[in-house]
C-alpha cells in the first residue's frame, strides 16, 4: 500500500500535481486505446465478412452435388441468395453515411484495402460468359437473371426461363454453374484465395488482430514509463518536504534558543 505525505512542510499539495502530470502523460495511451477499439470493430467486421464469404463458397460447391432439376434449382437459388447477401454486407461495411449536419462517417471497412475489390471480382465472375456449355446457355442472363447495374446484386427477373432451361437441359444448366469453368466453380476457386487459410482476407484480419495486440504492448510500455516518472517526482517532492521539515525544525530551535536573549 502506497503512503504519501503531501505538503506537510511546504503547504503545497504536490500529490495532486503529480497525479495531474501522470494523467497528461497518459494522453497517448488514451489515443491508442481508442485506436484499439476501432481495430476491434474492424476485426469483427472482417470476421463477419469472412463468414459470409465462406458460406457463399459452400453454396457454390453445393451446386456440384445436385442430382435433379429440383435440387439444382434450390441450390442455384440459395447460391444467388447468399451471393446477394454477401454483396450487401460489403456495401454496408464500406459505404459512407452523411448526417443532417453534413458530417460524413465512413463505413467500418471503408479504409480496408481489397474489400471493395472482392465485391467487384465476385460480380465479374458471376456475370461473365461461360465457355463450352451451349449456344443458349452461356451466362446467367440465359436463365432469366440480370444485374441492375447500380449495385452488385443479381435479380431473377424471369423465373420461367430458369424452369424451362432446367427441364430442357439439366446437365447444361449444371455445367453452367458447376462445370470446370462454371460460375460456381470459378467463384469458389476465387474465394479460396480470399478466405482460405492463406487467403488475402484471412491475412488481413490477422494483421488487424496483431496490430491490436501490439497496441497492448505499447500501452504497457508507456504505463511503465509513466509510473517511473511518477515515482521519481514523488521521491523528489518527498526529499523536498524532508529538507523543508529539517529547516523548520532548525528555525524553531533557533527561535526558542535565541528568542529569550
Amino acid at each position: 500500500m502506497e503512503l504519501i505525505l503531501s505538503g506537510l512542510a511546504s503547504g503545497f499539495d504536490w500529490k495532486s500535481l503529480v497525479d495531474q502530470l501522470a494523467d497528461v502523460q497518459r494522453a497517448p495511451q488514451r489515443r491508442l486505446r481508442s485506436q484499439q477499439v476501432s481495430l476491434g470493430g474492424v476485426s469483427s467486421a472482417l470476421s463477419s465478412l469472412s463468414t459470409e464469404l465462406t458460406n457463399l463458397k459452400s453454396k457454390a460447391d453445393a451446386l456440384k452435388t445436385a442430382k435433379d432439376s429440383t435440387s439444382l434449382k434450390t441450390a442455384i437459388n440459395e447460391f444467388v441468395e447468399q451471393y446477394n447477401k454477401t454483396q450487401r454486407v460489403i456495401e454496408i461495411q464500406t459505404a459512407s453515411s452523411t448526417d443532417s449536419k453534413g458530417a460524413v462517417t465512413p463505413g467500418i471497412l471503408a479504409d480496408q484495402s481489397g474489400v471493395s475489390e472482392i465485391a467487384r471480382s465476385m460480380r465479374s465472375k458471376m456475370v461473365a460468359d461461360v465457355a463450352g456449355v451451349s449456344d443458349t446457355l452461356q451466362r446467367l442472363e440465359s436463365l432469366g437473371y440480370s444485374s441492375e447495374g447500380f449495385d452488385n446484386e443479381i435479380v431473377l427477373n424471369n423465373p420461367s426461363a430458369l424452369d424451362a432451361a432446367l427441364q430442357a437441359d439439366f446437365s447444361g444448366v449444371q455445367n453452367l454453374f458447376a462445370g470446370s469453368g462454371g460460375i460456381g466453380t470459378r467463384l469458389s476457386n476465387y474465394l479460396e484465395t480470399v478466405v482460405g487459410d492463406e487467403g488475402s482476407l484471412s491475412r488481413q484480419r490477422d494483421g488487424v488482430l496483431n496490430e491490436a495486440t501490439d497496441i497492448d504492448d505499447q500501452i504497457r510500455s508507456m504505463e511503465e514509463s509513466v509510473q517511473s516518472s511518477r515515482a521519481q517526482s514523488i521521491s523528489k517532492f518527498q526529499a523536498m518536504e524532508k529538507a523543508l521539515a529539517q529547516v523548520n525544525r532548525q528555525s524553531q530551535f533557533f527561535a526558542q534558543r535565541f528568542g529569550r536573549l
